[in-house]
């Protein structure tokens, strides 16, 4: 039981740390850094972290086998472009609404699993992938779309940034579906530090190629940078926690536990960033929110609204 309890409050830390990130990255763009420098050198200081600490302490993180190198590589350039695509979004929407669409993964994860792992449609999937597009259509609003704008009058490749944010935000949540499912395959192999580790350590040239440039003509000053590296140590904290959790919990239960990320981070832009959602973007959060949940746990509700069979059925099940 102690050993339940101390994973459990591990991986709620580990979703504090996750929802926190968010929230520093707004921050830190409020005074005027911008979005190439935050995410690539976010992606990078804990990257050079993890190598030299596998380097030292943990060599059986670089023993993987020639044949799953592509995996490895497809998963770490996931990772790479979701931390690019997920920060770049934030910058031009309210941090709330990019963190939600950023867990719009599990539609896209059920689609993408029907055709790469042959995985079939059950109920539980249908009714979450129903809720979470239900929610992205309120999150989105049409008709209040400029109230989640940070630059209401700045075009991006000649369509509002608003619509360019959301678009962005929604990438973010379709490569965190590839990320889940190579993830998914890797993991039948290797533990989950290894596959972790590598993930930052093939996602580096992709935030180097992002941010060199930026990140070099940048106008530093020892604030911003420590700033910057602080942001960095709480993502890494929030990638180590959740490992470390998996030591005293099943991964189901963390993978659920984690989930609450997205409600912190709502949480934490309306009473920090004081963003604002109308009443219809607010539902469409609780829903996405509703359907991350329901993906974990809605068959075991399904199972347990059914009506108990008798035992002529259930000896009859056991015949056949």
């Amino acid at each position: 039981m102690e050993a339940n309890k101390k994973g459990v409050i591990l991986c709620l830390i580990s979703a504090f740390c996750y929802a926190l990130g968010p929230i520093i990255g707004k921050l830190l763009f409020h005074i005027g850094l911008p979005w190439r420098v935050v995410a690539p050198v976010r992606g990078m200081i804990p990257a050079l972290l993890i190598f030299l600490y596998a380097l030292f302490f943990a060599r059986h993180v670089f023993q993987i086998k020639r044949e799953h190198l592509k995996w490895f590589i497809l998963n770490g350039l996931s990772f790479g472009f979701i931390s690019v695509c997920n920060y770049c979004s934030i910058y031009y929407i309210n941090a709330s609404v990019a963190t939600v669409l950023l867990y719009t993964l599990p539609v896209f994860t059920v689609i993408l699993g029907r055709f790469m792992l042959k995985e079939k449609f059950t109920v539980p999937k249908i009714i979450a992938t129903t809720l979470v597009f239900i929610g992205i259509v309120c999150i989105i609003n049409l008709s209040h779309m400029d109230a989640i704008a940070a630059q209401p009058d700045l075009y991006i490749l000649g369509i509002p940034s608003v619509v360019f944010g959301i678009l962005i935000g929604l990438m973010s949540g379709l490569l965190s579906a590839f990320y889940t499912i190579f993830t998914r395959r890797l993991n039948e192999s290797y533990d989950g530090w290894t596959v972790n580790s590598w993930c930052y350590f093939l996602g580096f040239p992709v935030f180097l190629c992002v941010g060199a440039k930026p990140i070099a003509t940048f106008a530093w000053e020892p604030k911003l940078a420590l700033f910057l590296f602080l942001m960095s140590l709480v993502g890494l904290a929030a990638y180590s926690l959740y490992a470390l959790s998996m030591h005293y919990i099943d991964a189901g239960k963390a993978s659920l536990l984690v989930t609450l990320d997205p409600v912190m981070s709502v949480t934490m832009s309306v009473l920090i960033l004081h963003e604002k959602l109308s009443a219809v973007q607010f539902v469409g959060c609780l829903l996405v929110a509703a359907g991350i949940l329901f993906m974990e746990k809605g068959a075991n509700w399904l199972a347990r609204l059914r009506p108990p069979r008798d035992k002529t059925e259930r000896e009859g099940d056991k015949a056949s």
